[in-house]
């Protein structure tokens, strides 16, 4: 992976962001650079932070975390996307046996700089019990395949050594964050932390030093997976694997529009992402298993589901057979969706609310990679997103 740092480009970040202090405008700096690289992030994925120190409204001096804000993309990151968040409060939580996700949400709100900010980054309390100044996280696709595998601290050890450390898979909040500090602290010298079934972490006291870390870890990842190919795919049987996609994409899509509409009450968009490499993975017989293991990592859930709906279609000349079979499918789905969500409900004890069950992601003997999303922007997004798990995958 190429480390695209140049020191006159972060010279001009600091002069583009005058009116914010220099670690602001260099924490916009390689966020824009890790953002930029789909690889590395899509779509409003992983976050950044800094630590640094300013005057409140009595010209006291006091220590602020910036850290990524809810709504805003690496990629396009600007000062107002990193609201400010007392640091001290912050620390002072790690001390509490347990914190749930909305309070965890009203004690970071209640200690911003400034009210309007958009809301810290879920993962804040991570940023905020680790030491350093510039923390990055993403979710690189290298990483993302090793951090998936069944033994993957062993092969982490193999790739990174010592300098890495494993933190075992917890979902993002309070616990993970608490369970990352400590990871750090038994072993301290580790220049960053692979989050199992997450993605990595890196830190440093400059904005280079963690850029400059993370960029050799995802490459070390890399190397080692250009060492291990690929394991080849064993295509599935059935009609539409040598059928036209042109016909079976203009007989599906409606159907699809339409029992949606039926469930939904409102107009849905169906996108066809054209790639040699989906269709090969939706027309195999793997495909049936690895892609309901559940997505590359929690931030893609609100996007694609937990997981694809699979469609081997026996027919789809007669649209009543073909609506019939769909139908089906999508019954099955809406019941294994509302079970999931029951037993994590139920296993968390807490108060949440069910959303639709409708997949997002379609995958499709013979077609390959659909999505299905409420505006054309969604259902791009989805297939992105998608288009790398397979990669992962």
């Amino acid at each position: 992976m190429q480390n695209k740092w140049k020191d006159s480009a972060a010279k001009a970040a600091i002069e583009q962001y005058n009116d914010v202090h220099e670690d602001i405008a260099l924490r916009v700096y390689t966020s824009r650079l890790i953002g930029a690289d789909p690889s590395l992030v899509l779509h409003g994925g992983g976050n950044t932070s800094v630590k640094s120190r300013t005057k409140n409204k009595v010209n006291e001096e006091v220590d602020v975390l910036y850290v990524k804000g809810s709504g805003w993309d690496l990629d396009t990151l600007a000062p107002p996307g990193l609201p400010g968040v007392l640091l001290d409060h912050l620390v002072k939580l790690r001390d509490l046996d347990s914190l749930s996700d909305e309070d965890m949400v009203n004690e970071q709100r209640t200690h911003l700089l400034d009210a309007s900010s958009p809301n810290p980054s879920v993962e804040t309390l991570l940023h905020a019990f680790l030491p350093h100044k510039f923390i990055d996280h993403s979710h690189a696709d290298a990483s993302l395949i090793i951090a998936n595998q069944p033994d993957a601290e062993k092969i982490c050890r193999e790739v990174f050594g010592e300098t890495i450390g494993m933190v075992s898979y917890i979902m993002p909040g309070f616990a993970l964050a608490k369970a990352a500090a400590e990871v750090y602290e038994k072993n301290s010298k580790v220049e960053g932390l692979m989050l199992i079934n997450h993605g990595m972490f890196t830190f440093g006291a400059t904005a280079k030093e963690s850029y400059d870390r993370h960029i050799d870890a995802v490459t070390k990842a890399e190397e080692y997976i250009a060492k291990n190919p690929p394991k080849a795919l064993t295509p599935l049987e059935g009609p539409a694997v040598s059928a036209s996609e042109k016909e079976i994409l203009n007989a599906l899509a409606p159907v699809l529009r339409g029992l949606y509409g039926l469930k939904s009450e409102k107009t849905w968009v169906v996108h066809h992402r054209k790639d040699e490499k989906a269709k090969a993975f939706a027309s195999s017989q793997e495909c049936v298993a690895w892609s309901q293991i559940g997505t590359a990592t929690p931030d893609h859930v609100i996007r694609t589901k937990q997981k694809p709906l699979l469609l081997n279609l026996k027919q789809w000349q007669d649209e009543d057979v073909l609506r019939e079979e769909v139908a089906s499918a999508l019954e099955t789905y809406y019941e294994n969706y509302h079970q999931y969500f029951k037993t994590n409900k139920d296993a968390k004890g807490a108060n949440k609310t069910e959303l639709d069950p409708l997949p997002r992601v379609l995958l499709v003997a013979g077609l390959g990679l659909l999505t299905i999303g409420k505006t054309v922007k969604e259902t791009k997004i989805a297939a992105d997103i998608y288009q790398h798990t397979i990669d992962i995958i």
